[in-house]
């Protein structure tokens, strides 16, 4: 190495000033260089903290779904990770949708998923109490915020919302309308198969149903009854048809002014034709298997059997019964064989029974 000579102690202390400077200088360049790195590592790899949570993880940070501006809607949001926010509704993992209703809308609402995938939906979040479908047609929604959890086992769902499709309603008067499912509930209708039309689809027919008001409407089955209504067979709707009636009781006795939706609930002939208690014998005494009322069961009694049991609901007798107006009258009583308080098919084992062994004259069929 060469020798280096200082001329003085000046020159000396010049150099090892130089060195000292050199070396700070070096350590502050360093330092600098981590900064720089930790901040490019937080960039890069951001830490729990400070990351973004994906929308829909919870009821705070929903997705949210403008209706009816963006339907149809269709997404495929993975529920796994994002953590279960509705335990009320199940272990499952959810994704929660908020939806801004800006106009009443029928929601057509389809999940697809895990086999135990569900939706709930509600006006509040998490919608507790809401009971969970996969599929459902009529989903009515008023102007506001309404949500949608959807919860799967399975990583992989998809949430399809779309307007209502018009199908088949079989209204309450029997005739058929193309109607959505909410508007079909709303007239009363029962909704049909989805892809039909009123042409492949055939709606119970409507009868006159007298209503416990008195009024008359010809509607189904089912519209009657829940109305409260009875049956009348035969005869058409018209004026004070179904009001006050004198009726004939099945213990053969007759009450006057009596709605004919309560005669025919006491199994009574309501006299739609005019008669009165004064005028109309109703007081034909019962002998059960005496349906012809001739005061003995004998195989005379089989056609009226037959008749009464093909038209028994009728409050006029039919056309070919020749036995009178009271005799049909007490029909609930002569043809209940069986004894369970109404003529019904459990009665005719227990006729053909009775006309294999008749009773002694003037008694009636025995009790089964």
């Amino acid at each position: 190495m060469k020798n280096i000579r200082y001329r003085g102690v000046a020159d000396a202390a010049a150099v090892v000033g130089a060195r000292c400077v050199n070396e700070r200088s070096r350590a502050a360049a360093g330092r600098s260089w981590v900064l720089v790195g930790a901040l490019l590592a937080l960039a890069v790899f951001p830490t729990a903290s400070t990351s973004a949570q994906t929308p829909g993880a919870n009821c705070a940070d929903p997705l949210v779904v403008t209706v009816p501006a963006q339907l149809p809607y269709l997404n495929a949001l993975s529920v796994c990770g994002l953590g279960n926010d509705s335990p009320c509704l199940g272990t499952a993992e959810d994704a929660v949708y908020k939806l801004v209703v800006t106009e009443p809308v029928c929601l057509r609402v389809v999940v697809t998923g895990g086999p135990t995938r569900r939706f709930y939906v509600g006006s509040t979040c998490p919608p507790c109490g809401a009971a969970g479908a996969v599929e459902q047609d009529g989903v009515s929604l008023a102007v506001g915020e309404h949500f949608i959890v959807v919860k799967s086992p399975t990583c992989d769902t998809t949430l399809r919302l779309e307007t209502c499709p018009l199908r088949p309603c079989c209204l309450i008067t029997g005739d058929c309308a193309m109607l959505n499912a909410a508007e079909c509930a709303a007239v009363g209708g029962v909704v049909r198969e989805l892809g039909a039309t009123c042409a492949s689809v055939q709606c119970p027919e409507p009868y006159t149903c007298c209503l416990p008001d008195g009024g008359c409407q010809a509607i189904t089955a089912e519209a009657c009854r829940a109305a409260g209504g009875a049956r009348l067979w035969g005869v058409e709707c018209s004026a004070g048809l179904c009001g006050p009636k004198s009726c004939c009781l099945p213990n053969g006795t007759c009450s006057d002014a009596t709605m004919v939706r309560d005669c025919l609930g006491l199994s009574g002939t309501p006299l739609i034709d005019g008669g009165t208690c004064a005028t109309t014998p109703c007081n034909l005494v019962c002998l059960r298997g005496d349906v012809n009322c001739d005061g003995r069961v004998d195989n005379f009694d089989i056609d009226p059997f037959v008749l009464a049991l093909i038209d028994g609901s009728a409050p006029l007798p039919p056309p070919n019964w020749v036995f009178g107006e009271g005799c049909w009258a007490i029909r609930s009583c002569s043809c209940d064989i069986h004894r369970d308080t109404g003529f019904n098919g459990f009665d005719v084992d227990p006729f053909i029974s009775c006309m294999v062994v008749l009773p002694p004259v003037g008694e009636e069929c025995s009790e089964p």
